[in-house]
Parts: C-alpha cells; sequence; structure tokens
C-alpha cells in the first residue's frame, strides 16, 4: 500500500498538466475539440524520458493527422527543453508545428 502512494506521488509530481492548445472548443486553426497536450516528465532536467501522454497523441489524431505524424508532432514539443514549465510557448510551438505540417485535407491558416 505504501508503494502504491509512493508510486501515485511519484506519476503526479512528474507529469505535467495539460495545456489546452484550442480553447472554447475551437481554436486559431479550426479545430472543433480541444487539444491537451500533456507531457510525461521523467526525474531528470534533461528530456531524456520526457513523451507525449496517450490523450495528447489522440487529440492530434482526432484533428486530423494520422497516429505516426500525431505521435511525432507531440513527441517534438515534449522533447523542446525550452517549452519546458511555459504553457504558452507549449501552445505557440504546437500551433506552429500544425500550421507547417497540417493534417492531410486540411488547410490551416
Amino acid at each position: 500500500m505504501k508503494a502504491l502512494m509512493l508510486a501515485a506521488l511519484a506519476v503526479g509530481t512528474f507529469t505535467a498538466h495539460p495545456v489546452l492548445a484550442a480553447e472554447s472548443g475551437r481554436s486559431a486553426l479550426g479545430a472543433q475539440q480541444p487539444i491537451r497536450i500533456a507531457c510525461y516528465r521523467g526525474p531528470l532536467q534533461a528530456t531524456i524520458w520526457d513523451a507525449p501522454e496517450g490523450h495528447f497523441v489522440q487529440d492530434l489524431v482526432d484533428f486530423g493527422y494520422d497516429f505516426a505524424n500525431a505521435d511525432a508532432i507531440a513527441r517534438s514539443v515534449c522533447k523542446d527543453q525550452s517549452l519546458i514549465g511555459h504553457s504558452e510557448l507549449l501552445k505557440t510551438a504546437l500551433l506552429e508545428k500544425m500550421r507547417q505540417s497540417p493534417p492531410r485535407g486540411k488547410r490551416l491558416r
């Protein structure tokens, strides 16, 4: 029981809180659903363990990306050390990556 509580505390400590890339149900890119930016933060300052959480990738898939591209975009955002702890920069970086590489069939402004 004690180990389970410590594990839960550790996961809560190293998991970043989600940042919404789309607010009020609609982003500047025309998303119909919010994209929750959430990255797992490892115990080190370096981004060695950092990876996107599942719902971050799934939100990008729901937006229209195939899984491989959604994972690549989310991973590049999570691995950028300059974005750690800066929710507005995370949001801006994601929106810029989405503009540079829009999903098939969507034109992003």
